[in-house]
């Protein structure tokens, strides 16, 4: 997580989550999500983050999935916090539903150790989608795909 500040309505210095990959270290930007401490109840595309010393967050924090932003690398500020291994599949499982790519997680169903994800199929003819859901601890998630 560092500090970014983005033009438009969000231009103000605020926390955010690097998304990109390490592999494209050689871009003139990176990929983030805003950070942002005004709560909303939307487990699809907002994800509520701990307050403590790893993520470096001093209020209630959501990542918001649905703010994607190209910025600068000289725009990024210093690394303020990390975040935890399930948070950071949480979080891959709701921007692969965010963009549209085919899977999201159920927030509500979240527990320490434990997450039900909620598998997404578009059906390009009918543009809708079907779903399925399996239970998951975080070690057989990347063996059940």
């Amino acid at each position: 997580m560092v500090t970014v500040a983005v033009s438009g309505d969000y231009g103000k210095p605020r926390p955010a989550v690097v998304i990109q990959s390490d592999e494209l270290a050689e871009t003139d930007s990176i990929l983030v999500c805003l950070i942002t401490s005004e709560l909303r109840d939307s487990p699809l595309h907002r994800l509520t983050l701990p307050t403590d010393e790893t993520t470096g967050l001093r209020q209630a924090s959501q990542i918001m999935v649905e703010k994607i932003f190209a910025v600068r690398r000289d725009k990024c500020g210093k690394v303020v916090g990390r975040m935890d291994e399930v948070t950071m599949l949480a979080l891959g499982a709701m921007l692969a539903f965010v963009v549209g790519v085919g899977w999201g997680i159920d927030t509500s169903q979240r527990s320490l150790g434990t997450i039900r994800i909620r598998l997404y199929f578009r059906d390009p003819i009918n543009a809708r989608a079907r779903r399925t859901t399996t239970g998951s601890t975080c070690g057989e998630l990347f063996s059940s795909f």
